[in-house]
């Protein structure tokens, strides 16, 4: 593999030092050639959050941008094209990178990476309560800290260092304001999460683990440009489950030992192959400039849904030197690089675009429209690898396009607008997992998807504008969610019980402003209601026998006690006022 650093000089041009590098085996980093490692993991899904809308300010870089002709890869699909008819206002699509570490102080990506809005930075608490301390950006699960940037040990290939702020800048980039390379989606959030080691190695423990992060907290699109032989179970349970929370997966084909690459219908390859009962994963292969087979790239009919550029290509490097590069300036750009590392990213790219312009997307959509609207490449490859490319080669111009039109239909009436409604209407949907809020207007139609599946879900009125309600159990926490569609704000109430105890029951209320009183298991108790919104505290209550058991009176819309042979009744009305008669 050809690698060639680029340091700019003061008078614009470029110095070039080109080093070659042999790929080791790892769980993998796909720049080079791997092999797989095991391990296990148990995943646990959660809400996938929201982001606010912003409008849209893709820059189209010009010639006076040294950088932009060596990023022939975004105008091969159409790149430019699809952001000039990007909607005026798009959402922030949050792509998770389960990589070898981020450089978030990149000046290209800086300004692109999460931000966890529910942790304080560097107070050393878990503000969120998600059993992470300080994960303002991500976390590292490799090390086990919150310290997303790469890891740098002795004697360290450059592949490896530069990997995940690599792929990181093909989807994500921005350049406003600086003289700087752009990515696919310039209003994408970069989620940097750490899964393999300063060489590159890492176990399936901490990618599912990675994984399960992503989904809880809020991606829409995870790129693992990573891969191994491992037919691992729970794996692929893991990603199944994430589909059905609404996050797209896209992950390499991986590279074979020889520029013809690796039939993968012959021995596959994991993740990319992970389509059991269904077709789970984005398999992406890798292209050239002339639409053809990228040399090393695998390749097969039955894991690889489309290709994408994966040779040659340009992005950003760590911004900051290593300890053994000395004091020279470090060079923040690679070009040459080489693998279906670089072509997965591309599709996430254009995945998190698609979401952006059109948040309603379902991830079954998201996904036919990226292998439906490819340029057929069939041409230009050898007889071995035809109908092996998947698809074709990803175009994200046709792609948008047919995402922007995806549910019109024009009336017969002699024009050819689109039907638009008039009023705008709520509905739910549900699966074994997951439930999905629609909220549909005559210009768009929004989705809020939680996930592990509510114990109850429901949309209520709140004054003029509807808002969605769910009341979610995670181990032994529950969470209060809401959901305005009209302004796309979310509130969550997180109802941790009491120390050292748990909670035992749920007692709803039969009433049509929801609430239900939770009962510890030393009877402690907090009242949760949705009208107003909020959870009381419930004083203890003295002289409680402790079997009675709480119910709902319908009649007096009051919780109550009732214990056989004693003649007192507790009561805990809406308001959370305690009552004995």
């Amino acid at each position: 593999m050809l690698v060639t650093f680029l340091h700019n000089k003061a008078d614009g041009s470029f110095d070039r030092d080109t080093v070659r590098f042999l790929g080791k085996p790892c769980l993998y980093m796909l720049f080079s050639f791997p092999r797989g490692v095991g391990a296990s993991l148990v995943l646990i899904l959660a809400l996938i959050s929201t982001f606010p809308a912003s409008a849209a300010t893709f820059i189209v870089p010009g010639e006076t941008n040294p950088y932009w002709p060596r990023q022939w890869y975004l105008r091969q699909i159409q790149a430019p094209e699809a952001w000039k008819v990007l909607p005026a206002v798009t959402k922030e699509v949050v792509v998770a990178v389960i990589d070898a570490g981020v450089d978030i102080t990149h000046p290209d990506l800086k300004d692109a990476i999460w931000v966890n809005p529910l942790e304080v930075a560097g107070n050393g608490k878990d503000d969120d309560q998600n059993g992470f301390i300080d994960d303002v950006n991500g976390w590292n699960f490799a090390m086990d800290t919150n310290n997303v940037q790469p890891q740098e040990i002795r004697s360290q290939s450059e592949e490896a260092w530069s990997h995940g702020t690599f792929v990181a800048s093909l989807i994500g980039a921005r350049s406003t304001g600086h003289m700087g390379m752009v990515g696919v989606n310039q209003s994408a959030r970069i989620m940097p999460l750490t899964a393999l080691d300063g060489d590159g190695f890492g176990t399936i423990q901490n990618v599912l683990k990675a994984i399960r992060y992503a989904v809880n907290q809020g991606a829409s699109v995870i790129n693992l440009s990573l891969a191994g032989f491992d037919d691992s179970e729970e794996l692929a349970e893991m990603i199944a489950r994430a589909r059905d929370a609404g996050v797209l997966v896209v992950a390499a084909t991986g590279n074979g030992d020889s520029a013809a690459g690796r039939d993968i219908d012959r021995q596959p390859i994991y993740p990319a192959c992970f389509d059991r009962e269904t077709n789970a994963v984005v398999g992406v292969s890798g292209t050239d400039a002339l639409d053809q087979h990228a040399q090393y790239a695998n390749y097969g009919a039955r894991c690889t849904d489309l290709s994408a550029p994966g040779y040659d290509l340009f992005g950003a490097r760590p911004s900051y030197p290593r300890k053994e590069e000395g004091s020279r300036p470090a060079e923040r750009y690679l070009e040459g690089m080489t693998g279906t590392s670089l072509a997965a990213p591309l599709v996430s790219g254009v995945a998190s675009l698609l979401k952006a312009a059109r948040p309603d997307l379902t991830v079954d959509q998201l996904h036919q429209l990226l292998i439906n609207n490819t340029d057929n490449i069939e041409a230009t490859l050898k007889p071995s690898e035809q109908r092996k490319m998947g698809s074709g080669r990803l175009n994200a111009f046709k792609t948008l396009q047919a995402a922007l039109t995806l549910g019109q239909v024009a009336i017969s009436s002699g024009s050819s607008s689109p039907v638009a409604l008039t009023t705008p209407t709520t509905s739910t949907e549900e699966t074994p997992t997951a439930t999905s809020f629609y909220f549909t207007s005559a210009s768009t139609t929004l989705r809020w998807l939680v996930a592990p599946k509510p114990v109850w879900a429901s949309w209520k009125m709140e004054g003029v504008q509807p808002a969605a309600f769910a009341l979610v159990k995670e181990g032994m926490k529950y969470t209060l969610k809401r959901w305005l569609p009209l302004t796309n704000q979310e509130t969550v109430i997180s109802i941790t019980p009491p120390k050292n105890q748990t909670w035992m029951e749920l007692v709803p209320a039969a009433t049509s402003s929801p609430s239900w009183l939770l009962v510890s298991s030393k009877r402690e108790l907090r009242l949760v209601s949705t009208s107003p919104w909020k959870v009381t505290p419930i004083p203890a209550i003295k002289g409680l026998p402790a079997k009675a058991k709480v119910s709902w009176d319908v009649k007096r819309e009051r919780f109550a006690w009732v214990t056989p042979g004693v003649k007192k009744m507790w009561e805990i009305d809406r308001a959370g006022r305690v009552t004995s008669r």
